[in-house]
């Protein structure tokens, strides 16, 4: 929209030096069907951008709102999968004889960033060492980043 009020604009600025310019009679009639032509282009142009619907107002705007949409979409997947992360880690540990309470952390990119499990011995098929061990096989990540914190 602010493109379109700068060329009618313009296009008035040179309408009125081209009018004080030219002398009377036919040179001054094709001045004037010139610039008019001028103008309906910069009018059509316009009218063709709002009908297909196109975003010419603001477009550093628009995409910066974009971009949040996408981050916030990203946000809530992370979400989403960090808590299917932590379901799963609390029933691998269940089978493994611990009742579990996880944190599942994830970097932006979706990759692991840590795990927390705070265990309580049930009927313990295995240590809490292979335990951590066997998880970080199973989520394919380095066992540094398999936290266990456990309780008697």
């Amino acid at each position: 929209m602010n493109g379109l009020i700068r060329k009618l604009a313009v296009l008035a600025v040179l309408w009125s030096v081209c009018e004080l310019l030219m002398p009377e009679g036919k040179q001054q009639q094709m001045v004037r069907a010139a610039v008019s032509v001028l103008v309906l282009t910069a009018l059509l142009s316009a009218a063709g951008i709002w009908l297909r619907g196109e975003q010419a107002v603001l477009p550093a705007v628009s995409q910066l709102g974009w971009q949040a949409s996408q981050d916030q979409y990203r946000r809530t997947a992370l979400t989403a999968f960090a808590n299917q992360a932590k379901s799963w880690c609390e029933a691998f540990c269940r089978r493994a004889g611990y009742e579990a309470q996880a944190e599942v952390s994830l970097h932006m990119d979706g990759s692991l960033d840590s795990v927390v499990l705070m265990l309580t011995p049930q009927t313990p098929l295995m240590d809490t060492q292979q335990l951590a061990d066997r998880l970080a096989q199973e989520l394919n990540t380095e066992r540094e980043r398999v936290h266990i914190a456990e309780e008697s």
